[in-house]
């Protein structure tokens, strides 16, 4: 048996009934094995991590299959295997098959996992009173940078969560930007109520030796309720 490629030769004897010998020399070609061809296409071939990416395997007299990922996990020797990409970046996918006629083959291809969109949030106190210092929390999602405009004029902050005084009463914009690390940014807004400082005060007119009763003047400022205690 001879599975080499090229030109072979076989020689067939044969006795007839009169005991004579024949020979029968019969020639044949092997070819050698087609050359193998590594091949694939993936889907989907960008996305939104985590991104689950299906294969299909285009190769040609293969016999045996690596995948690397590009990732750092594990490779594979299925057929048509899927891959999870967990993390964004661009990574390469990188397919060696060994042919059947003994050759290694390489493909690659790269794929695109992209950063989730950022989408903009933050709570804050509805009303606050002037000098009051506002702790604003961020609720924002998929964001690693952040622009706060707290609408009086002041300077803009990058802080996460940054903290604020407002000096004068009014009404206040406040509107947070916020970036993926793509660059790809969203914008929300919410509306402050600064009122007048919150102040205890009040006078009182001696009493009347008429009508006996003791006349207070509240002169409290940016309050809302009051409680009263006589002693």
């Amino acid at each position: 048996k001879n599975e080499e490629p090229g030109d072979f030769s076989v020689s067939a004897i044969g006795i007839d009934y009169m005991g004579n010998e024949h020979v029968q020399d019969i020639k044949f070609h092997i070819l050698p094995e087609p050359k193998a061809v590594a091949n694939f296409s993936f889907f989907p071939v960008s996305g939104l991590a985590p991104l689950k990416v299906s294969i299909t395997n285009k190769s040609i007299n293969a016999q045996k299959y690596q995948w690397n990922w590009g990732d750092g996990t594990p490779e594979s020797t299925e057929v048509e295997p899927s891959h999870t990409y967990g993390k964004p970046g661009e990574y390469v996918i990188t397919l060696n098959i060994l042919g059947k006629n003994g050759d290694v083959v390489s493909k690659k291809a790269k794929i695109n996992v992209a950063y989730p969109a950022p989408v903009a949030k933050f709570t804050a106190p509805a009303s606050v009173s002037a000098d009051a210092v506002v702790e604003f929390v961020n609720d924002s999602q998929n964001a690693t940078r952040w622009l706060w405009d707290f609408g009086d004029g002041c300077v803009a902050s990058t802080e996460k969560n940054p903290k604020h005084r407002f000096t004068k009463i009014g009404s206040y914009n406040v509107s947070l930007k916020v970036f993926n690390p793509s660059g790809l940014a969203s914008q929300t807004m919410n509306t402050i109520k600064v009122n007048e400082k919150l102040s205890a005060d009040f006078e009182w007119n001696p009493l009347s030796p008429a009508t006996h009763r003791i006349v207070f003047k509240n002169r409290s400022t940016g309050a809302v309720k009051y409680n009263w205690d006589f002693g």
